[in-house]
């Protein structure tokens, strides 16, 4: 599964493009929006999603947008998520280069 991050404006048009985008990886798609963003707390570059545990979001699950990657979850509740974003220092997330097929971590 994957969770999708969707914007109001040109939302036909995003939603078209990230399911797309799922298709040719065969995950199903959870369409979310930003409610919050980063903590001030813990200086990691996060947003909170408006679906959760009661949606079928668990932690560790692929986010995106239909402009490709755009983090990783890393904790829910029932109604919300945080997502850990790509530009985090600390992001790393498993890859498979194409053509090789090896396998490599990226951060």
């Amino acid at each position: 599964m994957v969770v999708t991050l969707v914007a109001w404006n040109g939302k036909l048009t995003q939603l078209k493009n990230v399911l797309d985008l799922a298709g040719r990886g065969g995950y199903k798609v959870v369409a979310a929006k930003v409610i919050n963003r980063g903590s001030s707390a813990t200086f990691k570059q996060t947003v909170t999603i408006d679906v959760g545990s009661s949606d079928g979001v668990s932690k560790n699950m692929t986010v995106i947008s239909d402009g490709g990657l755009v983090g990783v979850v890393k904790s829910v509740t029932s109604n919300s998520s945080i997502v850990l974003l790509m530009s985090d220092p600390t992001f790393k997330i498993g890859v498979r280069i194409a053509g090789t097929q090896g396998i490599g971590v990226v951060s």
